[in-house]
């Protein structure tokens, strides 16, 4: 699996139980766990859940099913209650003592007010662990598929970003000479008529040389294309530390790239360009976000 969001959802049940684990985009690893065991269990909760996971903020809730839950507590309870009744009975049969026998309203009520003082609804369960952790291998599957998505969205960016590249390295073909005829012309027009041989061809011919290589951008069109081909070398990585760190610095480099290309070239169709060029990688900076960077 090439790359692993930090969006994902996992869901298990234990009996009355419910576990619920979601993730979503966050800097860092941001835990937050409901759960009625107290604060050992959260404790081994919270180190079970870094194991599996570097970093998003993530949701961990479990729950129990009150309406099962309560519907069982009654049911044991009536039993006890008969059986206890029975007992009574015996024995008041035993002594031959007469005794009626209780309706149901008359065995809840019994039930209630003899209800075991051990009972709790916090007992912690055989098994939770284990259900978190299943619950876990759910939320990192669907970040992974999200992972794998994720990759096909960025390859298509970078597919994208390559195309306007290849037009703007067209376009400025040829971009040195027509800043260097530019310039002679504004030379011209602003130099009275008979004086223009007067001034040192050499200096102009600096001059203009220097102006031209200011407007050169084969430095930044071999970088951006290096940028991508390890943007897509990263892709192509299985998931591992450190990926979403470097695509993040990746994109922040084809940015500045773009950036100056923008601020050398002068062509209206160029500036166009541009313009999507950097749209795309804002859109390539926003998706690496969600990548999950494992330290």
């Amino acid at each position: 699996m090439p790359l692993r969001s930090m969006t994902g959802f996992g869901a298990e049940a234990l009996g009355d139980l419910r576990v619920e684990l979601r993730s979503i985009n966050a800097r860092y690893l941001e835990l937050k766990i409901r759960q009625p065991f107290g604060a050992e269990m959260e404790t081994r909760l919270r180190a079970q859940v870094k194991a599996r996971l570097g970093r998003g903020r993530v949701d961990l809730l479990v729950v129990r099913d009150e309406v099962s839950a309560r519907a069982e507590r009654e049911d044991e309870l009536l039993r006890e209650a008969l059986l206890r009744v029975r007992e009574v009975q015996r024995l008041a049969a035993e002594q031959q003592v007469e005794l009626s026998a209780p309706n149901v309203l008359e065995l809840i009520s019994f039930a209630s007010r003899n209800r075991p003082t051990d009972a709790s609804d916090d007992a912690l369960p055989e098994g939770i662990e284990a259900t978190v952790e299943r619950a876990l291998a759910s939320l990192v599957l669907m970040r992974e598929r999200e992972g794998a998505a994720l990759a096909e969205v960025l390859e298509l960016f970078a597919g994208e970003l390559e195309s306007i590249v290849a037009q703007v390295s067209a376009g400025v073909e040829g971009e040195s000479q027509r800043i260097a005829l530019a310039l002679r012309e504004r030379i011209e027009a602003a130099t009275p008529e008979g004086t223009l041989e007067q001034l040192d061809p050499n200096r102009l011919a600096q001059e203009v040389a220097i102006l031209a290589q200011r407007g050169d951008v084969r430095e930044e069109l071999d970088r951006i294309a290096s940028h991508l081909q390890q943007w897509r070398a990263v892709i192509a990585e299985e998931a591992g530390a450190g990926q979403g760190k470097r695509l993040d610095f990746l994109s922040q480099e084809l940015l500045r790239e773009v950036t100056t290309i923008g601020s050398k070239i002068s062509a209206h169709q160029g500036s166009t360009l541009i313009i999507e060029a950097k749209a795309i990688v804002e859109r390539m900076r926003e998706q690496v976000q969600t990548v999950e960077r494992v330290a």
